[in-house]
């Protein structure tokens, strides 16, 4: 498991909606409701990723169990290399 957890990156693809507050906004020419962590179009369709780097180290800590300093390197150091 240790040797898995050495190759782990942590990435996010968010959309410009990321960090923003809950809402209705036009990204892209299309409007993007955003609730709960997520960014849909009207018919429900996830419109992309609000996920922030912040949340995705929170969420290793809290969800996962990973020790801060082990998951701030897999938003950082980790990618270098490999």
């Amino acid at each position: 498991m240790r040797e898995i957890l050495e190759k782990v990156v942590l990435i996010t693809d968010a959309m410009r909606a990321a960090g923003l507050k809950e809402g209705t906004y036009d990204l892209g020419g299309q409007e993007v409701v955003v609730t709960k962590g997520q960014a849909r179009l009207k018919d429900g369709t996830l419109a992309g990723s609000v996920l922030t780097m912040d949340k995705a180290v929170k969420n290793m800590v809290n969800k996962i169990g990973i020790q801060l300093p082990k998951a701030i390197q897999m938003a950082s150091l980790t990618l270098r290399g490999l």
